[in-house]
């Protein structure tokens, strides 16, 4: 449950974010067909995962390797390796969940 825990979240926050890209394409742009609703979600949506998935691959390790590189270069392999390990983890409790919640929508 720890490792799918952070999973399950962030898809129902993709969820939501899907609701709210679909409300400000009906309110606020009024696009008058649902092929242009579809269309600016598609996109909007793609462009969301596509920076969440930047920001985990990031998230602080390429600052701590960089640190790690000009006082202890071995360190900063192990920092790599382990950072890759925790993130190949994530991404796959993230396919199998996304591939759960992609089949219900």
């Amino acid at each position: 449950i720890q490792g799918f825990l952070p999973v399950v979240l962030l898809e129902l926050l993709m969820i939501l974010v899907t609701l709210i890209l679909e409300f400000i394409a009906r309110r606020f742009i009024r696009f008058k067909t649902h092929s242009e609703v579809d269309g600016f979600v598609f996109k909007w949506h793609l462009a969301y995962r596509v920076a969440n998935l930047v920001i985990i691959i990031v998230n602080r390790q390429l600052l701590k390797t960089v640190n790690l590189l000009r006082t202890n270069p071995q360190a900063a392999m192990d920092s790599l390796v382990t950072g890759i390990a925790f993130s190949s983890q994530f991404f796959l409790n993230n396919m199998i969940v996304a591939t759960g919640t992609e089949l219900l929508l």
